[in-house]
């Protein structure tokens, strides 16, 4: 077969996966009405995907569904995280990469989705863990 249909081929399989995952993973009114669904896919899982999260990245998500009219940036997000924390600009730049760095990870595992270059969203599934963490007395998370 000639290589540039294989190509071709790939390329528009490769797409079709991107817009399936988006569909699945992105937060909106309809949705809404797939939250049980959601919550049903999170269930067995939440230990798991528990363990693989810190506190504070517990908190971006929190932070995330009660902003989920905004796509927030990284500087609002990290500021509610760290409220306290104090720095100069280059130290801050430095910090801000590297703090996009751990939303980045969250949106690896489908708990976040990145919007544009640089601002962020819940997706469904964030949703679903929240509201199952907060079912499981997760410390910290109070919808």
């Amino acid at each position: 077969m000639d290589p540039t249909i294989i190509g071709a081929m790939i390329q528009a399989a490769a797409g079709l996966a991107t817009s399936l995952f988006a569909q699945w993973t992105k937060h909106d009114e309809k949705a809404e009405s797939d939250m049980p669904k959601m919550r049903q896919i999170v269930s067995p899982h939440y230990n798991d995907l528990r363990g693989a999260l810190t506190v504070r990245q517990v908190k971006v998500l929190k932070f995330l569904h009660i902003n989920v009219d905004h796509e927030p940036r990284v500087l609002p997000i990290r500021r509610y995280v760290y409220p306290d924390l104090q720095m100069n600009e280059a130290e801050a730049h430095r910090f801000d990469n590297e703090f996009k760095y751990r939303l980045e990870y969250l949106c690896a595992l489908g708990l976040v989705r990145g919007v544009g270059t640089s601002e962020y969203a819940l997706t469904n599934l964030g949703s679903a863990f929240l509201l199952e963490a907060k079912d499981r007395g997760y410390p910290g998370v109070i919808l």
